[in-house]
C-alpha cells in the first residue's frame, strides 16, 4: 500500500492522536511529531551548547491515556532510530555496569537508542537514594552531556582487549585504570507522569530535571471526564501507518545548515508572552523570573525549529535543506500555543491526597475567553479583532498578546470559528 508522502506530518499526527485518545491524544502526539522532528536534527551551527533534542512530558491524572499515548506513538518512529522502554529497568541496565558473573560489561540501555519512554516518571526515579542517582545522571542524559560510571565497586577492574574495542565502536569508552564506563547519550526522552505530590516536585524542580522536560499539563475536568467514560478510542492503524511511512521520510532529510532563530523572530514570540505572564501573574505575589527563564526560551527554540524543519521538509518533497529558514507559518505556528509554554509553571497540579483541594479561583485567561463569548453571544454578525478587543478591555485591565492567545485558544478548541481573516463568531465552521 503506497503512502501519500506529501501530507502534513503534524495533521496526520493530530489525526491518530484523537483516534488514540481524543483531543488530550490529539494535542500530545503534535507535541510528540515535534519531539520526534527534534531528534533528527543536527547541533545548531551557530551555537554548539543549546540542545536541539526535545524532551516530552505530558501531565495529567491517571488512567487518562498517557501510557497509551506514548507507546502508541512509539510505534510510528523508523525501527532503526532504536527506542527503548526504561521505565522498569534498573539503574545499572539504564546507565551500564557489569554481568552477575563480572565477565562482561552491561551496555547502557541509551547506547544507539535515539529515542527512550518512560511510561511513569514516579515509578521511573523511585526514591530516596536511588532517586537522587537517577535525577542526577538522567540530568547528564538529557542534556546529552557526557556520562560516566564507576564500575570498581562492582568486583572488576580489567576486561579483555577485545570486548572493550567492541564498546569503543560504539561509543562507549571503559578506562581499565579508574574501572570507569562513559559514553555521550545523544537521545530524546518521552515521558508521562501522573500529577506529583509537593516534596518529590520541589525536589524534581531543585534538582533541575523537571524543567528538563517540555512539560504538556492538563487539567481534565468533569464534562472531560463524562465525555471519556462514554466515548471509544481506538488508534487509527491506517494513520498509525502513514505517520510512520511520514516519519521515516523525514528520517532521510539532512539539514546541512541549521542555526538558531535570531533574536527579532524570536522577540516575535517571548514579548507577547511576557504580556500574556504579567496578566496571569499580576494579583500574586510573583515575580516573572520564576516563570520565564532560560528553559522556557530554549522549549520554544526547539518547538520553533521543529515545526520550521517539519514544514520545509513537506513543502520540498523531503529533499535535504540547504538552510533552515523561519517563516510566519512557524511563528503562526507557536503563537497559536503560546500558553502551554508556561501553564506548567504558572499552575503546576499536585497530588490531590497532598492538597486540601483541588478548587480554585478563575485565571485571567479565562475570565477573558469568558468575556469574548459572552461579547460573541450577544452578536449575530461576525465581530472582528478590534471590537473585540475593544470590548475585552472595557471590562478589564489586561494585555492585547493575552486576549489574541485567548482568541486563538477557543478556535482551537472549535468554540468559535472565523468567518473570513480577522473576524470571529461563535459556534463551529460550516
Amino acid at each position: 500500500m503506497s503512502w501519500n508522502i506529501f501530507e502534513h506530518p503534524l495533521d496526520v499526527a493530530k489525526r491518530l492522536g484523537f483516534s488514540v485518545a481524543g483531543n488530550l491524544g490529539a494535542e500530545a502526539f503534535v507535541e510528540l511529531e515535534l519531539a520526534y522532528a527534534s531528534g533528527l536534527l543536527p547541533k545548531f551551527k551557530d551555537n554548539h551548547v543549546m540542545r536541539v533534542r526535545q524532551n516530552v512530558l505530558l501531565y495529567w491524572d491517571q488512567s487518562y491515556f498517557k501510557t497509551t499515548t506514548i507507546n502508541e506513538f512509539a510505534k510510528t518512529i523508523p525501527d532503526d532510530l532504536g527506542v527503548v522502554d526504561i521505565t522498569s529497568m534498573s539503574p545499572q541496565m539504564i546507565f551500564g555496569s557489569l554481568s552477575e558473573d563480572r565477565k562482561y560489561i552491561v551496555r547502557p540501555a541509551f547506547a544507539g537508542k535515539r529515542f527512550a519512554l518512560i511510561t511513569e516518571l514516579l515509578s521511573f526515579i523511585g526514591s530516596g537514594n536511588t532517586m537522587k542517582d537517577i535525577v542526577n545522571t538522567m540530568n547528564k542524559v538529557m542534556e546529552g552531556e557526557r556520562v560516566t560510571r564507576q564500575l570498581l565497586k562492582f568486583g572488576k577492574i580489567d576486561f579483555d582487549s577485545e570486548q572493550i574495542e567492541k564498546l569503543k565502536q560504539k561509543g562507549i569508552f571503559y578506562d581499565p585504570y579508574q574501572a570507569q564506563l562513559s559514553y555521550r547519550p545523544d537521545v530524546c526522552i518521552l515521558a508521562a507522569s501522573r500529577p506529583m505530590d509537593n516534596r518529590t516536585y520541589t525536589y524534581l524542580r531543585s534538582s533541575g530535571h523537571l524543567y528538563r522536560y517540555h512539560i504538556i499539563q492538563h487539567e481534565i475536568d468533569d464534562l472531560e471526564a463524562e465525555q471519556y467514560l462514554v466515548e471509544n478510542y481506538s488508534p487509527d492503524v491506517h494513520l498509525q501507518k502513514e505517520l510512520k511511512a511520514l516519519n521515516e521520510q523525514l528520517k532521510r532529510v539532512s539539514i546541512k545548515d541549521l542555526r538558531m532563530p535570531s533574536m527579532s523572530i524570536m522577540q516575535k514570540v517571548t514579548s507577547p508572552l511576557v504580556e500574556i505572564v504579567k496578566d496571569e501573574i499580576t494579583s500574586e505575589k510573583r515575580r516573572l523570573s520564576e516563570i520565564i527563564d532560560m528553559r522556557t526560551k530554549g522549549d520554544i527554540m526547539r518547538e520553533l525549529t521543529a515545526h520550521a524543519f517539519i514544514r520545509t521538509a513537506h513543502t520540498n518533497g523531503f529533499r535535504d535543506i540547504e538552510r533552515l529558514e523561519y517563516t510566519e507559518e512557524d511563528l503562526e505556528f507557536i503563537l497559536s500555543r503560546l500558553h502551554h509554554f508556561v501553564e506548567f509553571k504558572l499552575n503546576p497540579l499536585f497530588a490531590e491526597e497532598w492538597t486540601v483541594s483541588r478548587i480554585r479561583k478563575k485565571r485571567p485567561r479565562e475570565y477573558v475567553q469568558d468575556i469574548i463569548l459572552e461579547f460573541l453571544k450577544d452578536k449575530s454578525a461576525q465581530s472582528s479583532r478590534n471590537e473585540i478587543i475593544q470590548y475585552v478591555k472595557s471590562k478589564m485591565d489586561v494585555s492585547t498578546p493575552t486576549i489574541d492567545n485567548c482568541l486563538r485558544e477557543l478556535l482551537g478548541r472549535g468554540v468559535i470559528y472565523q468567518p473570513r481573516y480577522g473576524y470571529y463568531k461563535l459556534g463551529k465552521a460550516n
